[in-house]
């Protein structure tokens, strides 16, 4: 099962219209199913986050944590969705395995709907 990137503007913003939100300190998760085979992932930090190495940073913590997360959990690859992870101020300092946990919670959820 494969994992793909959301890049185009239109995924985000049906996203951020139709799908569910779970928002915790760190990141906010927005996920729809999309009815293919695959999940598609896309990651988006504002300027709140901070300078533009900051939101780098912030967006690819935000992509470590989802690969370790599907690494770690193969029977989430049954359950395809699109997920926007939408990075928050305390990204940067909150403890990896505890976004962790938030992010399975959020994909175990998906499976629950």
């Amino acid at each position: 099962m494969n994992i793909h990137r959301l890049k185009n503007r239109a995924d985000f913003v049906r996203l951020t219209h139709v799908g569910r939100k779970h928002v915790y300190p760190a990141f906010i998760a927005q996920t729809s199913p999309n009815g293919l085979d695959c999940w598609r992932v896309g990651f988006t930090a504002s300027k709140k986050v901070g300078n533009a190495v900051a939101r780098s940073r912030a967006k690819r913590r935000l992509r470590a944590l989802v690969d370790k997360v599907m690494r770690l959990n193969p029977a989430f690859h049954a359950l395809p969705h699109d997920l926007v992870l939408v990075a928050r101020g305390p990204v940067l300092e909150k403890d990896f395995q505890e976004m962790q946990t938030q992010l399975e919670k959020v994909i175990t959820q998906c499976g629950n709907a």
